[in-house]
């Protein structure tokens, strides 16, 4: 709410119901949301911002480093400075553009945790052959070999319970991207990936696989329910939880462990770190059997049943489920 005041005093008597006081100038006394902190995301490239704006302050902040910023005057949109004039952000509706000493970004866009948790997209299929890449701030689409080609921006992301759907559109087209929570194996390669995705565009319709395939992985944890396709002993906790940031921990029988991950053609798990607990032989040698196999995973597959089963290039393997 802002409130405003005259820019001068005037009489008004208590004695008359009503006064005429003519024509009144008026001033901008203070605008309530200077005294809020808002707090915005954007995504410049791979760089996340964080970004809180108190007033005509903004502090800004990118990995580790932190950036304290004081608004200037601009042609159009916002503007703000660092005192040593190193750092600069401009803001105009959704889209920004940042300098930092010598290097600039100049095509950043607002985004929110649900653009964050979907976006990027990566989708392909086949028959015809079709490639898309949907950003936060625009869409390329390829097909027919790579002949074709349209980029669309102002992605518009609707988030549903069984998926997202994600439009866009240009001056003479419009895309429509709905990417369904669901299995989706490559009938070309047999990869795995989390989405089934339809395109929509403009008369053309296109259906394939996307999104990253370690999503199949994070979320709730696994119970893992055999070893070998032997079963595991019973009243016994053995668990993985893939975060989204590339951390791997649970319980290995007796001991907690934690490690990193990666996703790109194969699963590789780095080396384990555990608490150093000691429990029973059979605990024990179950946990080393576990970590034995999880640290030698390359592949991951999905049964009958719907629990996952990791698989070294040796064949040894391990079955969990949620």
């Amino acid at each position: 709410e802002t409130l405003w005041t005259t820019d001068k005093l005037y009489l008004v008597t208590k004695a008359q119901a009503e006064q005429n006081l003519g024509l009144l100038n008026v001033v901008k006394l203070r605008d309530e949301s200077d005294d809020k902190t808002r707090q915005v995301k954007f995504q410049c490239d791979s760089q996340s911002l964080d970004i809180l704006i108190k007033g005509q302050t903004l502090q800004l902040q990118m990995g580790e480093s932190i950036y304290q910023l004081a608004q200037e005057e601009a042609a159009s949109g916002v503007k703000y400075v660092s005192q040593e004039g190193l750092v600069s952000f401009w803001n105009k509706d959704n889209v920004a553009m940042l300098k930092i000493a010598d290097n600039s970004w100049n095509h950043c866009t607002q985004v929110n945790d649900d653009k964050l948790e979907v976006l990027p997209l990566d989708a392909k299929g086949f028959s015809p052959d079709w490639q898309l890449s949907a950003g936060y701030d625009r869409f390329i689409m390829t097909w027919d070999e790579g002949k074709k080609q349209a980029v669309l921006s102002q992605p518009r992301l609707i988030i549903s319970e069984t998926g997202f759907t994600v439009t866009g559109h240009s001056d003479t087209r419009t895309i429509n991207v709905v990417a369904e929570d669901k299995l989706c194996r490559d009938s070309h390669s047999a990869h795995l990936y989390p989405y089934n995705v339809k395109v929509k565009l403009d008369s053309h319709t296109f259906e394939g696989c996307g999104g990253q395939t370690k999503r199949l992985l994070q979320g709730k944890p696994w119970t893992v329910i055999a070893l070998n396709n032997k079963s595991i002993i019973n009243f016994t906790k053995v668990s993985m939880s893939f975060g989204p940031e590339g951390l791997l921990s649970g319980s290995a029988s007796c001991n907690h462990y934690s490690t990193a991950y990666e996703f790109e053609e194969q699963l590789d798990i780095k080396t384990v770190i555990t608490t150093r607990k000691l429990c029973d032989v059979a605990l024990m040698n179950q946990e080393k059997d576990f970590l034995d196999v999880l640290t030698d995973v390359e592949s991951i597959d999905f049964d009958e049943n719907n629990d996952l089963v990791m698989t070294t290039a040796d064949g040894r393997t391990l079955t969990a489920r949620r």
